[in-house]
């Protein structure tokens, strides 16, 4: 899994590792995703996400960060090898209005990135990880698309009119979890629960616990008015 060496491509993917606890009996699972995302990826760790980049078998392109989780001599020191390649470190503020997350995001926007994944956000300090669900939403403020990837999760945004498709594969299960008051114009095909033009509650639990039907190659979401997280788990 070691990265080879290249130049940027903004129309890759921006893969942001944090900080977050994390067991290593779930490498495997974030490694199979990294795989699956093809070699064209801007590797960028936010802060203590080094570790988690070390264990994944794959080297940052730049690390972002107070470095409060992680000193920068020994980080060096741990990638220092033959296999490993050089990277960038932009060391920020302790005192500053933004994390490093945030902060790995504006660098990702600033260099043209759309694409984003989000790993080692979950898991850990439940302030941290709504701060990673707002990423979701100014990632998509600022025209670009974020996605939370853990062990057992797959957490993105969608605002209306927009369109959703979720592929069959090990997170079939899926849940609609309204930000706003209402959701409407919800439209579900290719699921083992179909709606058409449905408008969801806040307070409704109706569109918790879906999943992707048998035989179906992807289920599709749409919706017209409102803010929501589409999250899909194992």
């Amino acid at each position: 899994m070691k990265k080879q060496n290249g130049t940027k491509n903004m129309n890759g993917i921006f893969l942001i590792l944090g900080a977050a606890p994390y067991e290593k009996r779930h490498i495997d699972i974030l490694q199979k995703h990294i795989e699956s995302m093809g070699s064209d990826m801007f590797i960028c760790c936010a802060d203590g996400g080094a570790w988690l980049a070390k264990d994944l078998g794959t080297d940052p392109d730049i690390l972002i960060g107070d470095l409060d989780s992680c000193d920068e001599e020994r980080i060096r020191d741990f990638y220092d090898d033959e296999q490993s390649k050089d990277f960038d470190v932009i060391k920020l503020n302790p005192v500053k209005n933004d994390t490093d997350l945030f902060a790995s995001i504006d660098y990702g926007l600033e260099n043209g990135y759309k694409d984003f994944v989000l790993m080692g956000v979950t898991g850990g300090r439940l302030d941290h990880f709504m701060g990673a669900i707002a990423a979701l939403e100014y990632a998509m403020e600022n025209r670009a698309e974020a996605v939370i990837i853990d062990e057992m999760n797959k957490v993105r945004m969608l605002r209306g009119p927009g369109t959703v498709k979720l592929s069959d594969d090990e997170y079939r299960f899926f849940s609609i979890v309204s930000l706003d008051r209402a959701i409407e114009g919800i439209s579900i095909s290719g699921a083992k629960y179909n709606v058409a033009n449905y408008t969801l509650d806040r307070f409704s639990s109706r569109c918790i616990s879906n999943e992707i039907e048998d035989g179906a190659a992807e289920a599709v979401i749409s919706i017209e008015k409102g803010t929501c997280l589409i999250i899909q788990s194992r």
